[in-house]
């Protein structure tokens, strides 16, 4: 509470200046009832008893009040930044992503296409690993029927190497394998009664030297597979396949054992060029495949376990057996 002496000059109906030893200052409204703005920027609101001189006033600084305003909206407006830019640092896996997207209404045509893309890459990241995981269906040679099927049969059972060739022919146990760049070939083996099945792997085409990934923003990110990562990628692929072209041969046969030759292009450093070479021979026997779960095994774990020969490791890769 405060006692306020004022000289004032009205220079029109609601509007008046008001003289101190404080410098000028405007007061608006009416009778009792007043707003004064100062030049030092103070405002101040008054209410009093008409007739008195006595009022109550509160007084606020317009350029104080104005900068506090300023900075209140620059720090809500920092914080608001450093959280948007803490959810969109780095990379997220697919499953978060997708988790993302079921609470988003829509998604940016670019961004959809980024993501198809991503999904397309880590489908196909799983397929070159996962060959082993199906194979042909069996044929039960024991209850083959059929007056035209009676003299194959039996050639078959008796272990007659063209008769295998001849099935092997006809069905074509590993023409879904063709689209992973692989070339088979078929023959008998060293040792009678033996199988042999070779194929090129032909890594180069099959396992990408570049890996994508995807941000918060939904948009692809595609940047250079480090070379260890790579050389597990291909180690898995091809022990993959041998497994593969070992399920779909005892499928075809009554064999017991299959020998698979895995070959490569290799850099021969005597030479400078590359050259195609056997980097994995492997031995597998029908038992040997008893009790495993193709579903969850690891390709290369399970082919060690088995038995096998290869020249690996992680920082270089395979190396040509004959070395």
């Amino acid at each position: 509470m405060g006692l306020v002496f004022r000289k004032s000059i009205k220079l029109f109906k609601g509007v008046k200046l008001n003289l101190s030893k404080s410098g000028p200052s405007l007061s608006f409204g009416k009778t009792g009832m007043r707003a004064t703005v100062g030049a030092n920027g103070k405002v101040t609101g008054s209410v009093g008893i008409p007739g008195t001189g006595v009022y109550y006033r509160k007084t606020a600084n317009v350029k104080k009040l104005v900068d506090k305003t300023k900075e209140k909206e620059e720090k809500k407006k920092a914080k608001t930044s450093k959280k948007e830019e803490k959810q969109n640092n780095g990379s997220i896996s697919l499953e978060e992503y997708n988790a993302r997207r079921k609470g988003a209404e829509s998604l940016a045509s670019e961004n959809n296409e980024d993501m198809q893309e991503y999904e397309a890459y880590v489908q196909s990241m799983e397929d070159i690993v996962s060959v082993h995981k199906t194979a042909d269906p069996v044929i039960d040679w024991d209850n083959v029927s059929g007056k035209d099927m009676l003299e194959l049969k039996e050639s078959v059972m008796n272990g007659d190497i063209d008769s295998y060739l001849y099935v092997i022919g006809e069905m074509q146990p590993f023409d879904d394998l063709l689209e992973y760049g692989s070339e088979f070939e078929v023959g008998e083996d060293q040792n009678e009664g033996e199988i042999a099945v070779e194929f090129h792997v032909k890594s180069e085409e099959v396992v990408p030297e570049e890996e994508l990934d995807i941000n918060a923003g939904g948009q692809i990110v595609v940047k250079k597979m480090a070379a260890g990562k790579r050389n597990e990628l291909i180690k898995d692929y091809v022990c993959s396949c041998v497994l593969r072209v070992a399920r779909d041969t005892f499928s075809m046969l009554p064999i017991d054992v299959v020998n698979v030759y895995a070959l490569d292009k290799v850099l021969n450093t005597a030479t400078g060029n590359e050259e195609d070479v056997c980097i994995v021979k492997a031995r597998i026997s029908r038992s040997s495949l008893y009790g495993i779960n193709f579903e969850k095994v690891d390709p290369s774990d399970c082919l060690e376990n088995i038995g096998c020969e290869m020249k690996y490791s992680k920082t270089k890769g395979f190396r040509p057996l004959d070395d």
